[in-house]
């Protein structure tokens, strides 16, 4: 997976379009790692903190309202997880870019094969753009707030704008 991007089923499907695995980005392995040297028995018994707490919403509008394009608007959230480590101290990982995707763009080559047969096939991944798995809808919305939202219930929500701009909001 490329890095900025957590393991997602839709981008193991835009790797397997091009004949490729799906990596692991190296915050997957350090996730994994984290959940296995970690564990969220008893975590209420040390605190506060639910196991996971969102702490960022973001709403991309992607399109625009011109002509009959439709503009179409995704969501992206960030989250703290808590744990307890062996000793029972509480140990956080926080995680970025949830609900977003790899669509990667390969880079081809020619291989000549006997009797002057060739054939196409991908070198390597040139660079990825970026797709969205989670439709702005009042459901969706309610699944990450059903996540846990902050305990002190500071959450960031960010509006991504097609046009580039982005306006910020902190609600308490």
């Amino acid at each position: 997976m490329v890095d900025g991007f957590c393991k997602s089923a839709e981008g193991a499907k835009e790797y397997q379009k091009i004949g490729l695995p799906s990596p692991d980005s190296f915050d997957d392995e350090q996730y994994a790692e984290f959940l296995k040297k970690t564990s969220a028995e008893e975590l209420n018994k040390y605190t506060h903190h639910k196991e996971k707490e969102v702490s960022q919403i973001t709403v991309h509008q992607i399109g625009t309202d011109q002509g009959n394009e439709k503009k179409n608007t995704f969501i992206t959230y960030a989250f703290t997880h808590y744990r307890l480590d062996p000793a029972c101290n509480v140990s956080t990982y926080f995680r970025s870019g949830i609900g977003k995707y790899p669509i990667p763009r390969p880079h081809y080559v020619v291989k000549n094969l006997d009797f002057g047969k060739q054939v196409r096939e991908v070198d390597r991944v040139e660079s990825a753009e970026t797709g969205y798995s989670i439709k702005y809808t009042k459901a969706n919305i309610q699944k990450i707030a059903d996540i846990g939202l902050q305990s002190e219930g500071k959450v960031s929500y960010t509006v991504a704008l097609s046009n580039g701009i982005r306006v910020c909001c902190n609600f308490q």
